[in-house]
C-alpha cells in the first residue's frame, strides 16, 4: 500500500473510532491534553478519548502479510502499555487497520499473541486487547483456508464466533470460552471496568495461534476426515462367530483414538477426546475403507 492511500486508511480508521467512541459519551482529546497525561513520555498514542475519569488509549497497527510487528512499534506500544497500567481506569486498545482482502501471516499473529503476554503481565486488560487483535488476524487466515467462508460476499467475510462454531470450526468448549472472554474484551473497549485474568489472556492468544496454524483442524474436520477414510467392520470384513467374530485377515481392527492422534498431532487433546467420543458413538473397531 502506497504512503499517501495508507495515510487516508489510517485517517478513515481513526475518524471511526472516534465517532463510535463519542457515541459512547467520551470526548477525543488533543495533543495539549494528551500531551498532559502523557508528560515526558516519548512515545505517543495515535488516539486518546476520556469519559468521567475513564481514558482509552487507542493505537492503531497496520495489517501486514509479509512481517511480524516491526521492533521499533513493540517497544512504543510497550512504553504506551506501561503509562496505561500505572494510571487506574486506563484502557488501551489495539485497532487493525489495512486493506480488507490483506491476511497476516501465521508469524505476524503470533507475535500480536506473545505480545499480548507481555503486556498482561503489567495490563491483564490491555493485554486483552491485544490478544483478540491476534485472535481477527487469526480468523483472517481461517476464512483463506475454508471454501465456506472464503466464498462468501465480501461484506459476510468477516464470520464471529458463533459462525465458526455453527460450521464446526470452533468446538463448543472453545466457543464458550471465547465468548465469554470476548464478553469482558468488550466491555474493556467501551471504558467498563472489569476484571481479567492472565490465564484468559493466555487462552485467548493460544486459539489464536492455533487457529492462525495452517494445520489447524477442528472436531468436525477430523470427524469428516475419519469417517472418509474408516468405515464399520459389518461393511465387509468375514465373521466367523465359531471363531470368535470379524476376521481381520487384511488388517484391523482400528482405534479412533489411535488414529486420530496419528493424523492430527497439532490437534489439541481435548478436540482429538471430542472427536473421538462422537466417532465412537456409532462404534468402537474400524477398518480403512478398500481393504476389504
Amino acid at each position: 500500500m502506497n504512503t499517501r492511500r495508507m495515510l487516508g486508511v489510517v485517517e478513515d480508521a481513526r475518524l471511526k473510532k472516534e465517532r463510535e467512541l463519542r457515541r459512547n459519551g467520551y470526548e477525543i482529546l488533543y495533543e495539549a491534553k494528551v500531551s498532559e497525561l502523557f508528560g515526558t513520555a516519548v512515545a505517543r498514542p495515535d488516539l486518546v478519548a476520556m469519559r468521567a475519569n475513564e481514558v482509552v488509549v487507542v493505537e492503531f497497527a497496520q495489517r501486514r502479510s509479509n512481517s511480524s510487528l516491526p521492533d521499533e512499534v513493540k517497544s512504543s506500544l510497550a512504553e504506551i502499555a506501561a503509562i496505561v497500567e500505572s494510571n487506574p481506569n486506563w484502557h488501551l486498545e489495539l485497532v487493525w487497520i489495512g486493506e480488507d482482502a490483506a491476511v497476516p501471516e501465521e508469524r505476524a499473529v503470533e507475535s500480536y499473541a506473545q505480545r499480548s503476554l507481555l503486556v498482561a503481565k503489567h495490563d491483564e486488560a490491555a493485554g486483552l486487547l491485544l490478544a483478540f487483535a491476534a485472535l481477527e488476524g487469526a480468523i483472517a487466515r481461517l476464512v483463506e483456508r475454508t471454501p465456506e467462508l472464503r466464498d462468501q460476499s465480501p461484506r459476510l467475510r468477516r464470520p464471529g464466533l458463533t459462525q465458526l462454531a455453527s460450521l464446526g470450526l470452533l468446538s463448543p468448549e472453545d466457543f464458550n470460552e471465547l465468548n465469554s472472554a470476548r464478553r469482558i474484551r468488550n466491555s474493556i473497549a467501551h471504558g467498563i471496568d472489569v476484571p481479567v485474568s492472565f490465564g484468559m489472556v493466555q487462552n485467548v492468544a493460544a486459539m489464536a495461534e492455533r487457529l492462525a496454524d495452517a494445520r489447524y483442524v477442528s472436531v468436525d474436520q477430523m470427524v469428516d476426515w475419519f469417517f472418509e477414510n474408516y468405515e464399520d467392520p459389518a461393511n465387509g470384513v468375514p465373521f466367523d462367530s465359531g471363531e470368535g467374530g470379524y476376521q481381520y485377515v487384511l488388517g484391523g481392527p482400528y482405534d479412533a483414538q489411535d488414529v486420530l492422534s496419528s493424523q492430527f498431532p497439532e490437534a489439541s487433546p481435548e478436540d482429538v477426546d471430542e472427536a473421538v467420543r462422537l466417532i465412537e458413538g456409532d462404534g468402537h473397531e474400524w477398518v480403512k475403507k478398500g481393504d476389504y
